[in-house]
């Protein structure tokens, strides 16, 4: 009689070699390399990751996404008292029991189920409505906790590509991140690696931010700033707190931005919220690598704790070097009120002669 684990790693096997020959294969590119994506559930791949840069060499990981439910095994398994859970909810977590080991199985309560072998990942939607919303948070799994071996760490901050470079933006939540981010995507014709959570860490040497697969929670004011005021966004994405939660997808349509899956980051601008008048200020090195550090929240954000997946390195990465930042700003921020054309100008200044002609 065949024991718990062979049934599963024979579920495992057989699943992924069907998906890859059956299925639908996406290539989504990550700081950390390609993400092969095999699907035989009815859904497109993630929509929220954006236009794919070539990665060469092989695949940073394999996730197969298969409707086959899993094997009797599996619940056997993972209601064992042997079975490691947690029962987080909120704050982007979700409750989760797993199993450790060479095969390592795992499941989301009211969510897919997952196996894991390697750098390869079978999950099963017994929702396939929920699928795409569930890849997503898996994706964010394996590039978090995943990226680790690669040295990268959790960030919250904007990042945007300037030319050859890059600007991080930092500040606490309600500083006005996001509507800085999208209006200087604007200004600038700056492609958006993030407007909220990110992986940072060392990409070929240079310092850089990568994208993960969220959605873009932008205040309505933001909005009307832009421009994006049809009635159809409103109804398709009602506001929560005075925000609407757009897929990047949709903010590429609605806002006229682009994407870039990653950005190398030379600059950084800390945003306070002001309550007066829009000013500004240049920071010293210091200050600058100080700004920066505020962004790692690698320790600390909730949702991101529990690596569920088993795909985080014994040693934590330790946190990157900020002393190669070519320049920083404070800014002091309304977002009802213009920009400075100074800080644009000397924004420009500093990162637009590294462009290529």
């Amino acid at each position: 009689m065949r024991t718990t684990e062979a049934e599963i790693e024979d579920w495992f096997r057989t699943n992924l070699e069907t998906v890859r020959a059956t299925g639908t294969r996406y290539v989504l590119a990550t700081m950390a390399g390609s993400v092969e994506i095999l699907s035989d559930v009815q859904t497109a791949p993630p929509s929220t990751w954006p236009a794919a840069r070539r990665c060469a060499g092989p695949p940073f990981a394999t996730v197969a996404l298969t409707s086959n439910p899993p094997p009797r095994a599996a619940d056997r398994l993972l209601d064992a008292p042997s079975a490691q859970r947690s029962d987080h909810n909120g704050r982007g977590a979700f409750p989760v029991r797993w199993s450790p080991g060479r095969i390592w199985t795992a499941r989301y309560a009211d969510g897919p189920f997952a196996v894991r072998e390697g750098n390869r990942l079978v999950v099963s939607f017994t929702d396939t409505t929920e699928a795409r919303r569930w890849t997503d948070r898996i994706l964010r799994e394996l590039l978090i906790h995943g990226g680790r071996r690669y040295g990268f760490r959790l960030c919250h901050g904007a990042a945007l590509e300037l030319g050859d470079g890059g600007l991080l933006i930092t500040g606490e939540s309600g500083a006005g991140k996001t509507d800085l981010a999208l209006k200087l995507a604007r200004a600038l014709a700056a492609p958006i690696a993030t407007v909220d959570r990110g992986t940072m860490g060392y990409h070929h040497g240079r310092l850089c931010i990568g994208t993960l697969p969220f959605g873009m929670n932008i205040h309505h004011a933001t909005l009307t700033d832009l421009d994006c005021t049809a009635p159809e966004l409103a109804t398709r994405y009602p506001p929560i707190a005075g925000k609407h939660y757009l897929t990047p997808q949709d903010a590429e349509l609605w806002c006229g931005i682009t994407r870039t899956p990653w950005t190398r980051i030379t600059c950084v601008v800390q945003v306070v919220r002001s309550t007066t008048r829009t000013r500004w200020r240049p920071l010293s090195s210091e200050e600058t690598s100080d700004a920066a550090a505020t962004a790692d929240t690698s320790a600390t954000d909730p949702g991101y704790q529990t690596d569920w997946l088993g795909l985080s390195p014994r040693t934590p990465p330790p946190p990157p070097a900020f002393d190669g930042l070519n320049a920083g700003w404070s800014l002091h921020y309304r977002p009802d009120h213009p920009l400075p054309q100074e800080w644009l100008t000397d924004l420009k200044r500093v990162i637009l002669p590294a462009t290529p002609s």
